[in-house]
């Protein structure tokens, strides 16, 4: 199954939603997981639900400091990094570009831009002299505009672009990593569902309560009229992970049941 066995596997974001279903992916298929999040609590309970092979280290993924002892931490207890999931991720409060803040401006940023820049940048420097994969989760808004968002869209088409270019610069060096994104739609995941509630509590939706506003999305998809599922997220990540994707690099996956070819 492409080579992952017993692979050194480090997953952001990975305590809920798609974060957790790629650690259950990378788990099942017989790789050891290292999950970081924010949340200790919380990352605590998905390591004792993910299992034995499964190790999880608090991490506020915008703090470079941390990625340092982080990365020099995983080397000396576990091994070679082999493949880093840049998928922590916030989104925004709905606020249209004329009401935002900096301040949100900056903290959307720090966690969905800045930190996949930490992880690509110390990811690389790790994986150089052996190889490696590193998949960065971006999203269809990092493709296509959505009002209310404009935040998020920022910051999830500027990881797009990073990766693109941590690709070239990984094959211009000659270091055997490749760089991937992938944009998934909308997935019914924690994520999704708290910016429908944010967005509602603000009154900046025509949505009264989240159920109806997760109808209305549904049947906006072109395929199934559902939402996706975390796991298909995850099975696209193992994909890109893995030796089975071995000429792709620098690549956009867009996983959206058909939503961006409308």
């Amino acid at each position: 199954m492409g080579n992952i066995r017993e692979k050194v596997v480090l997953v952001t974001g990975g305590a809920s939603g798609i974060g957790f279903s790629i650690c259950k992916k990378f788990l099942e298929n017989k790789a050891l997981v290292i999950l970081t999040d924010v949340d200790s609590s919380k990352g605590k309970r998905a390591q004792q639900e993910l299992g034995s092979n499964a190790v999880f280290m608090e991490q506020d993924v915008s703090e470079e400091k941390r990625w340092k002892e982080l990365i020099k931490t995983i080397k000396k207890e576990y091994g070679d990094l082999k493949v880093l999931i840049n998928n922590a991720g916030i989104a925004a409060d709905g606020s249209r570009l004329e009401d935002c803040s900096l301040e949100m401006w900056k903290k959307i940023h720090s966690v969905n831009l800045d930190a996949v820049f930490l992880g690509t940048k110390y990811g690389i420097q790790s994986m150089k002299e052996k190889g490696g994969n590193i998949v960065n989760i971006s999203s269809i808004m990092g493709i296509v505009g959505w009002p209310g968002a404009g935040p998020y869209n920022s910051s999830k088409a500027a990881v797009r672009m990073l990766t693109k270019v941590a690709a070239l610069e990984c094959a211009d060096s000659g270091y055997d990593i490749r760089v991937n994104s992938v944009h998934p739609g909308f997935i019914d995941t924690p994520l999704v569902r708290d910016s429908f509630e944010e967005t509602i509590r603000k009154g900046d939706s025509i949505f009264k309560t989240t159920e109806e506003a997760y109808e209305a999305v549904e049947q906006m998809q072109p395929l199934g009229n559902r939402l996706g599922k975390p796991e298909e997220i995850a099975d696209a990540v193992y994909f890109l992970a893995s030796d089975n994707s071995s000429f792709v690099t620098g690549t956009e996956l867009v996983i959206d049941g058909g939503y961006t070819a409308k």
